[in-house]
């Protein structure tokens, strides 16, 4: 909701009666305003209704599997559902009833890497996280954290054990970081439980040292910006330059233009704050004219390849340079709370900005000056005030090759709930065709950060065994991450004249791993390329060297010969049996063309008595008394295949 300084609400979980919804399909409305330089045909694509507003924002990805994309959001009291969307018309894939409002974003990834997307969320009031099977809606896990939570989720490897963690602030100045694939929870920090941190946790390598960072901001208590270490959620900086709360987390890029990250943050003392992200010392801070408690966002709006910081203080959304000045400000009819979302919706080479405001209008200005592209009268649609506090998505939903946009609004109170209703919208945004702006704050690291040159995903090394057998499976990982945020695919070649789809997508920061059989022996030589999200591919990896051996080696026993008398190291004589009299030292021959000779075993009755991993392959057989006994050796190659020779009868005594 709308959090204005005097208005911080007590949520309380109320659970509601399932209630049925619909969409309706809805013919172009009368109700646009268009640049007279807009020729683009705009309307209103479908619309449902919900029996309260949806507060934070959406996420958007194919999460069933059937090629179209699905919207996630959920809804405040009354409602109090997670939705499932179908993004072509509206029509529900799933719901789940959490029993409470949901005023957090939500994000979409395969936290457990099955190569199947989840959706995270969290129910606000019941003080639940919950992972849902993306297809249909099923809980995979739920984590109960003992404190309200309104931070909208963040995914990513931020303690290095190639596996994805997600990340969420509570009431109390709670930091949580739950395991992708369980919930468990991997780390917990307290800041002070006289603070809020309502923020979305940002995730980013702050200080350069190969390892994720967490920034979150505090409502309430000391007001601070805190860096903390991924691996354990210990402190790495604070900074007490903002004086006041701070609803949203920052955005981060290199706004200097010093190749290091910078964090954009807007607070309600009326400034936007940036701060060097390695020590949090201040870089430079803009004066707004009121308090600034939306979220920053950052791109290059007026193609001079710098960053420029959006930020929006209440009614006015205002965009200044990589150094602070402003470059341009325009004022709206009512709160911006939620941000704005960055694309080019009329493909004419210059970013613009779309946005909700409360006085029920949702607009597309020039990202260069501000000027108006175009305006959805909503509240005119709707019939009644349509305030929204929801951040607009933008991406093709409907795979017609353009750019639509998709937004929540309505009238949401905690006081008198049965009060609230609420409608979500699909809208022309117009002939743009490239990248949207598909998640709050665009990304699963809440970067806030728009790229119109997409940096390709970076691939690591590959790992895993270097030599198997024919027909058995065997197990590779590859590291993967993206700079700008965005999710991965892989796809491995396996050197055999074979590979495999593209998996995914993953989180950047974290691994993929797949498994393959080989059936002829060999060299192959194993590559994998990742992809990102917007169609950016890596360049191959070093190819991993996979050898396949399915030969056993070539085993022979050398000392004692069959039908001869040894005496000691001595032989003596041809003899109708073997006899060995006194100490002798046994003697095998080994050899393997292939991977080679892991180890021989010496072997009397069946039992092993020796093991040379190395030639010479030898051992002294000492006293045994007087019996007669078998005589064998083992070779074992590199990756298993065994060969024994058969038993040789000797009579030893002594």
């Amino acid at each position: 909701m709308n959090v204005h300084r005097t208005d911080l609400v007590l949520r309380i979980g109320v659970v509601c009666l399932l209630v049925s919804v619909s969409a309706f399909p809805v013919i172009a409305s009368p109700m646009i305003h268009r640049s007279s330089a807009c020729g683009t045909p705009l309307g209103i694509l479908w619309h449902h209704d919900l029996l309260a507003p949806s507060f934070g924002s959406a996420a958007v990805a194919d999460i069933d599997g059937d090629g179209y994309p699905e919207i996630v959001f959920g809804t405040y009291f009354h409602d109090e559902h997670i939705y499932a969307l179908n993004a072509e018309d509206g029509s529900v894939l799933w719901s789940y009833d959490t029993g409470g409002c949901n005023d957090a974003s939500v994000a979409i990834a395969d936290v457990d890497q099955d190569g199947v997307l989840e959706v995270i969320t969290c129910a606000s009031s019941p003080c639940m996280v919950y992972c849902f099977a993306g297809a249909t809606g099923a809980v995979e896990w739920s984590r109960y954290t003992g404190h309200c939570i309104d931070s909208p989720p963040a995914v990513a490897d931020v303690d290095g054990d190639e596996k994805p963690e997600v990340l969420v602030g509570a009431f109390e100045g709670y930091v949580f970081c739950l395991a992708g694939e369980s919930g468990s929870v991997q780390w917990q920090k307290n800041l002070g439980t006289n603070s809020y941190i309502e923020s979305c946790p940002t995730v980013l390598d702050c200080d350069g040292d190969g390892a994720l960072d967490v920034v979150v901001a505090q409502w309430e208590g000391d007001c601070r910006v805190y860096a903390l270490r991924g691996v354990d959620g210990s402190v790495l900086w604070y900074s007490s330059a903002p004086t006041d709360w701070m609803y949203h987390g920052p955005s981060f890029g290199d706004i200097d233009g010093d190749d290091l990250p910078e964090l954009a943050i807007g607070c309600y003392d009326n400034r936007v704050y940036v701060l060097n992200a390695e020590d949090g010392s201040l870089c430079w801070s803009y004066a707004a004219s009121q308090y600034v408690g939306a979220p920053t966002c950052l791109a290059d709006l007026n193609n001079d390849v710098h960053l420029e910081v959006v930020f929006v203080s209440y009614n006015v959304v205002g965009v200044l340079s990589y150094t602070g000045s402003l470059l341009w400000s325009i004022s709206v009819g009512g709160n911006v709370f939620r941000g704005v979302a960055i694309s080019d919706v009329d493909e004419d080479g210059v970013l613009d900005l779309v946005f909700g405001c409360d006085d029920g209008k949702l607009r597309a200005v020039r990202g260069d000056t501000g000027a108006s592209i175009w305006i959805y009268d909503l509240q005119a649609d709707y019939g009644a005030a349509f305030p929204m506090d929801h951040a607009p998505l933008i991406a093709d939903f409907n795979g017609d090759g353009k750019l639509e946009a998709f937004v929540v609004g309505g009238h949401g109170e905690s006081t008198h709930p049965e009060n609230n209703y609420g409608r979500a919208y699909m809208v022309s945004a117009g002939n743009g065709t490239g990248a949207g702006w598909p998640m709050f704050h665009h990304d699963l690291v809440h970067s806030g950060r728009f790229q119109e040159t997409n940096a390709p995903p970076q691939v690591g090394t590959i790992t895993g065994s270097d030599m198997g057998r024919p027909d058995v499976n065997y197990t590779f990982s590859v590291n993967m991450s993206d700079p700008d945020g965005d999710q991965v695919f892989a796809l491995w070649d396996f050197g055999d004249g074979s590979s495999n789809d593209w998996l995914g997508p993953y989180p950047p920061g974290t691994s993929c791993s797949t498994s393959h059989a080989w059936t002829t022996e060999g060299v192959s030589h194993i590559k994998v390329k990742v992809r990102d999200t917007q169609g950016q591919e890596s360049a191959w990896s070093d190819a991993f060297p996979f050898l396949v051996d399915g030969t056993a080696p070539n085993v022979s026993l050398t000392c004692p010969l069959a039908r001869h008398l040894y005496l000691g190291v001595l032989l003596v004589v041809p003899f109708p049996a073997t006899v060995v009299i006194g100490r002798i030292l046994v003697q095998a021959s080994a050899v393997d063309m292939l991977s080679g000779v892991a180890r021989v075993e010496f072997l009397v009755d069946g039992s092993v008595v020796a093991t040379n991993t190395s030639a010479p392959f030898v051992f002294l057989w000492g006293h045994l008394g007087w019996s007669r006994v078998s005589l064998a050796v083992r070779g074992v190659d590199l990756v298993g295949n065994t060969a024994v020779t058969g038993n040789l009868s000797v009579w030893k005594l002594w």
